[in-house]
């Protein structure tokens, strides 16, 4: 069973003025991605822009996603939404269409009890024919998945492989990886906070989900290429330079139009038009952009 692993980034969702799909950009990042070796390729996350797009765009990417990857490397598709009957219906095409795991971040808008919410996840793992992982992300979905519950479900489930914990926290992520300790051979915790990559690492985390692995990906696949062949001062210099991109979150909010417009200026034939509410990065935000990829390093 695939068993996540490595940087896998979260690849936007790029579209037209008129707000159609853009698949021209989209496999130009695809490819740069591949090109620079990363180890997968996580579809309709938060960068995504999944809760902006209808049921049918989402499946219309993942059928794109699988068929333009072509088995080059595996292909995470996002599912998770604040229904459990959508979610598995998602999930049922992401098997049908080929990928090779879901992604389920915890619902939002109710705030659920850990009854419920259990629950949830386990009618989820229950039917999905793919290999699943959480995506816990609670400043975003007003809810936490506790370390006790992640335990639980991947004591009864053996195809919950892994998640992405995007927590400003190394002790919250200590903490799941502690739980897990004893099915660490089938169970991967990925780090989901850019400046957690190399700390995540170091603590037990299998690999990282991060943002800035779209502007540039090969920092993050050199760094963990580094700290898997002990070579922890170029991971700390790699790290760094990460922790300096991402000063860009802070240009926006959200971080959507920032992502696309820095991925353009970073030298990836891409569109940085994003779907409303959000709207494109301005002039003053494009400039800020550039100097924090010069102070990176990524161009001169």
């Amino acid at each position: 069973m695939y068993l996540p692993a490595g940087i896998i980034p979260p690849v936007p969702t790029f579209v037209t003025e008129d707000f159609a799909i853009d698949y021209r950009s989209m496999e130009n990042a695809i490819d740069y991605h591949i090109e620079k070796g990363v180890d997968g390729l996580f579809f309709l996350g938060t960068g995504g822009e999944f809760v902006h797009l209808s049921t049918e765009e989402r499946k219309e990417i993942a059928t794109y996603a699988v068929q333009y990857t072509n088995g080059r490397v595996p292909v995470l598709i996002g599912t998770g939404t604040p229904s459990t009957r959508e979610t598995k219906q998602l999930n049922k095409h992401a098997h049908e269409v080929g990928a090779d795991a879901v992604v389920v971040i915890n619902p939002y808008y109710f705030k659920l009890d850990e009854t419920h919410l259990y629950q949830h996840f386990d009618d989820i793992f229950k039917e999905s024919k793919l290999p699943v992982l959480l995506y816990n992300f609670p400043a975003l979905t007003g809810q936490d998945i506790p370390a006790h519950m992640i335990k639980q479900l991947v004591e009864n489930h053996e195809n919950f492989v892994g998640i992405k914990n995007t927590v400003d926290s190394l002790t919250h992520t200590k903490d799941i990886i502690s739980a897990t300790k004893q099915y660490e051979d089938r169970f991967s915790v990925l780090a989901g906070f850019d400046d957690y990559v190399l700390g995540g690492l170091s603590l037990g985390c299998k690999g990282a989900i991060n943002g800035t692995g779209n502007i540039a990906p090969d920092l993050s696949t050199q760094l963990y290429q580094a700290y898997q062949t002990g070579d922890y001062q170029v991971a700390e210099e790699h790290q760094q330079k990460i922790s300096e991109l991402c000063k860009i979150y802070h240009l926006d909010q959200p971080f959507i139009g920032v992502i696309k417009e820095a991925m353009y200026q970073a030298g990836i034939e891409v569109q940085s038009q994003t779907l409303p509410p959000v709207q494109p990065v301005g002039d003053e935000q494009k400039e800020e952009i550039s100097r924090i990829l010069r102070e990176a390093g990524i161009f001169s």
